[in-house]
């Protein structure tokens, strides 16, 4: 059994066992979805943001987030991310060729030497490529931050695949205000009460194996974000041996502030204040610990005392947290009672917010609830030996003439971005490594 929450563009609250009569009702929306351009797809996501930020319920609701979402959805960024993600768009819409070092008539590749051009056998009249949709995409979002889900169901839109939502049953009422809002926009081609019927969102109880497994049978697309049990039990269910993952599983972030940066320093406490405070580090992208290089123009210590401020600004005045529960509470206590004979600890009286100081070299075990560790640091070359797989994002702020350098000896041990301080929360296409739009699709060749 399952409870449909969001069917046919509607909210709905309805008990329900028929999941093959869901699936295929889903299904039977691929046509339209098939029949619209990409651009028309991106139009009309130009339009439903540009209609988010006009709305001042959204506004509140959302906060600094909107801002995030509408600047994603507008049209120069999307087309610019699936141009990335696919090498050109259009190929969605129909064959294209991809491989511009084609030279026609002949079996060459522009740039190969001509001693290697022999051993290089390719078809005289070239070969067409178009991006088809996999079908069906089916969506387990985390019950921690669910609003996340939104970029992974706008990214298999823009590919043109129907989707079914499993939400969480903790929270789930801000993505169903997210997609209830496309019925009030339409474009001359897209109109938003047709394009969201080609998603459903339901809730089934994480013990009802029966249910998930036929989920993730009916899949073509499976798409999991959440924390280590809940995706190995997503990636334990049995699938179809041709069945796309795309798995956003639980990883750390973590933050440098090099020396030459620490001129600036005010408002770069500012702008971690913001990566720390949104979603209250719930998020794979939220920094824990924060590494200021020796030789700057403030210490470490310095820096932590500043930053600190910022939080106390921030809930104050932008993000103010919600209720912490007990459990969380005595978490953070006992990380004060340790740090304040280790090193220094700044916090709140509500225990909103904590900045913890200390001079060990390592990364700190991550506590959440805007609990971040300060942490100096002598030689910014010893944090290649903290990277790995597990590793999500370095939230950075150094000058370039040394940064893709170091960057490029850190990554190839782990960490899939390096955004700046202040955009570390921020959506971005490659997420986690990998290009989602391109595991979406089905790569299909015709020859001229």
């Amino acid at each position: 059994m399952f409870r449909k929450i969001f069917y046919h563009g509607k909210i709905y609250d309805e008990e329900s066992g028929d999941m093959d009569g869901l699936v295929a009702e889903l299904r039977s929306c691929l046509p339209y979805l098939h029949g619209l351009k990409v651009d028309e797809l991106i139009g009309f996501f130009d339009a439903l943001g540009k209609h988010w930020s006009q709305d001042p319920e959204m506004k509140k609701r959302f906060g600094p987030m909107l801002k995030h979402w509408v600047d994603f959805m507008s049209t120069n960024n999307l087309a610019m991310m699936v141009d990335t993600a696919l090498r050109r768009r259009d190929s969605l819409d129909g064959f294209v060729k991809l491989n511009d070092r084609w030279t026609e008539g002949e079996n060459k590749i522009e740039g190969v030497e001509e001693h290697l051009r022999p051993q290089i056998h390719l078809p005289a009249n070239g070969v067409l490529y178009h991006a088809q949709p996999r079908g069906l995409a089916v969506h387990w979002l985390a019950g921690n931050v669910p609003v996340l889900g939104i970029f992974s169901i706008l990214e298999s839109l823009l590919t043109k695949n129907v989707n079914l939502v499993k939400a969480s049953s903790k929270a789930y009422e801000d993505l169903i205000t997210l997609l209830d809002s496309f019925n009030a926009v339409s474009t001359p081609k897209v109109k938003g009460s047709e394009l969201v019927r080609t998603i459903a969102v339901i809730l089934v109880d994480r013990n009802d194996m029966e249910t998930n497994e036929a989920l993730s049978m009916n899949a073509d697309i499976r798409i999991a974000w959440g924390g280590h049990e809940a995706i190995e039990t997503i990636v334990g269910l049995r699938k179809r041996f041709y069945t796309e993952d795309i798995i956003y599983g639980p990883k750390y972030s973590y933050a440098l502030i090099a020396g030459e940066c620490l001129d600036d320093y005010k408002k770069l406490a500012q702008r971690l204040a913001i990566d720390i405070s949104v979603f209250d580090q719930n998020t794979c992208s939220s920094p824990h610990t924060l590494f200021v290089e020796k030789g700057g123009k403030i210490s470490a210590l310095d820096f932590a005392k500043e930053l600190a401020s910022q939080l106390s600004l921030v809930n104050r005045t932008l993000l103010p947290k919600g209720r912490t529960e007990p459990g969380k509470v005595m978490d953070m206590l006992a990380i004060k009672s340790k740090y304040e004979m280790l090193g220094e600890v700044f916090s709140s009286e509500k225990n909103e917010w904590m900045v913890v100081y200390s001079e060990e070299e390592v990364l700190a075990e991550a506590c959440f609830s805007r609990v971040i560790f300060v942490r100096p640091i002598d030689d910014v070359n010893k944090l290649a030996g903290f990277n790995d797989r597990h590793m999500q994002a370095l939230g950075l702020a150094m000058g370039k003439e040394r940064k893709f350098g170091f960057v490029d000896k850190l990554t190839v041990r782990g960490v899939d971005r390096c955004p700046a301080i202040g955009q570390m929360i921020f959506f971005e296409s490659p997420w986690d490594g990998m290009f989602g739009m391109d595991r979406m699709v089905r790569w299909v060749t015709c020859h001229e």
